[in-house]
Formats: C-alpha cells, sequence, structure tokens
C-alpha cells in the first residue's frame, strides 16, 4: 500500500498516482501489510481445521446412509 505525502490517501500498489491528487510522484515508500500475515495464518487455521472436518462429515453422511439401506 501506498500513501500519499499531499492528502495522505492510502492506496493500492498498482495505481500508479494518487487516486484523490492525481500526482504519480508523491508517494511514501510502500508500507508493510500488516493483515498479511494474520490472513495468511488464518487461511492455514482453516486448511488445517476444516479439511479434518469435512472428512468427519462424509464418513458421518456415509455412515448414515449405510445404516439406513442396510435396515432398510
Amino acid at each position: 500500500m501506498k500513501r500519499c505525502k499531499k492528502c495522505g490517501t492510502v492506496y493500492s500498489s498498482i495505481c500508479g498516482e494518487c487516486p484523490k491528487c492525481f500526482d504519480p510522484e508523491t508517494f511514501v515508500e510502500e508500507e508493510k501489510d500488516e493483515c498479511g500475515d494474520t490472513q495468511k495464518r488464518n487461511s492455514w487455521i482453516a486448511l488445517i481445521i476444516g479439511i479434518p472436518l469435512f472428512m468427519i462429515v462424509i464418513y458421518a453422511l456415509y455412515y448414515v446412509i449405510k445404516t439406513l439401506v442396510i435396515s432398510g
């Protein structure tokens, strides 16, 4: 993310100029994205919990369907 020296607007590093004052040369060095590390950690936690949980749900559905067909 970049921050404009003139107006202080924070904008994407993809943009070449400030969207508010349209000056391409007035950005401060790129700031570190603090949310990136948190988002990566959250996605790993979701994978670690989500995949086994998904497998348990599939197994439970298989078990229920199997018992219904056998007893049916």
